[in-house]
């Protein structure tokens, strides 16, 4: 089981999102992300990104995609539904 803390803030100083991991041995790097098409996009690398939203129903839902022969496909998807 992977626990995982999530922090996203925002840089002022660099204008930027970031994206950083906690886990039970420490801090993992830092990613840079985007708002795009009201979603949080952060690029784990050139060809694996994660993105973040919340749907209609109010539920914060993160997924990761694979870039393979140019499109990108769904590899995870977590649902954290409002208590």
């Amino acid at each position: 089981i992977l626990k995982l803390h999530t922090v996203i803030y925002f840089d002022k100083t660099e204008n930027t999102f970031y994206y950083c991991p906690y886990y039970k041995g420490g801090t993992g790097k830092k990613y840079k992300g985007k708002i795009e098409d009201g979603k949080f996009i952060v690029s784990m690398r050139d060809n694996y990104r994660l993105i973040f939203l919340k749907n209609s129903k109010g539920e914060f839902i993160e997924y990761g995609e694979l870039l393979e022969n140019n499109k990108w496909s769904k590899k995870f998807e977590d649902v954290f539904k409002k208590p």
